[in-house]
């Protein structure tokens, strides 16, 4: 039987600061789209730095709608099946091996 994605109300995907100039510029993008948005603070702990962007929509969106929608700034397509699970995540609350980040900054 051929896997069929059925979509999800909520995505996300990472969004790489070296594609943009500031901070600044990513939210402009994402307020451009007028959709819920939880962004994480910049994570530095890994090669690349960037931000961890989760997306709420009002109905089923599939992986294929939401990459056409963040194509251009964003990278790759999560379904989120646990929304506080993965706003934990944004600050690695839950990760012992990952640096923390402030939960205030999200």
């Amino acid at each position: 039987m051929k896997n069929r994605d059925t979509g999800a109300r909520i995505w996300a995907c990472i969004i790489y600061q070296e594609n943009f100039n500031n901070l600044d510029e990513i939210i402009e993008k994402i307020e451009e789209l007028h959709i819920e948005c939880y962004l994480s603070p910049l994570h530095t702990d890994s090669e690349k730095p960037h931000y961890h962007a989760v997306f709420q929509f009002s109905g089923q969106k599939t992986r294929e709608n939401f990459r056409e929608l963040v194509d251009g700034f964003g990278v790759g397509a999560e379904k989120v099946n646990s929304k506080g699970a993965y706003l934990r995540y944004l600050c690695h609350l839950d990760s012992e091996d990952k640096q923390k980040y402030d939960v205030k900054e999200v």
